[in-house]
């Protein structure tokens, strides 16, 4: 009777040390699967923040594309100080324009022909025409 007792006191420590076994496993098996969990988020957000910096340099680019274009436009300063009644556009050549300008002039121009001028248009302009 004793062995048996003896022998049931095995199995039944053999049996409780396969259950810690296994789930030793399982605890084993789930930190494994949170540590890949948290490493395919970790890569993922760094594709996000990289594909951030690229739209950022995209968009620096474009300023800074938009800021020589802005740079590379310049005026004319009108003959005569007054107001631009009308902009008839003649012609465009590659990034000229070509245009005429009607400009109302105030009566009393001569006098402050020197003092400061309008600015009435692109400097690449081929015709500027004042009329009173």
């Amino acid at each position: 009777m004793q062995e048996s007792k003896l022998t049931t006191a095995k199995e039944s420590r053999a049996y409780i040390e396969y259950q810690r076994q296994l789930e030793q496993n399982r605890r084993a098996i789930a930190l494994s699967q949170q540590h890949q969990s948290l490493q395919q988020t970790e890569s993922e957000r760094q594709i996000l923040l990289a594909e951030r910096e690229y739209s950022i340099a995209q968009i620096e680019t474009q300023i800074q594309e938009n800021d020589y274009q802005i740079e590379q436009l310049s005026t004319v300063k009108a003959p005569y100080e007054g107001t631009i009644k009308k902009i008839k556009w003649t012609g465009q050549s590659d990034h000229n324009l070509t245009a005429v300008i009607t400009l109302a002039v105030t009566s009393d121009w001569r006098s402050q022909r020197g003092a400061h001028r309008s600015t009435i248009a692109n400097s690449r302009a081929k015709s500027v025409n004042s009329q009173q």
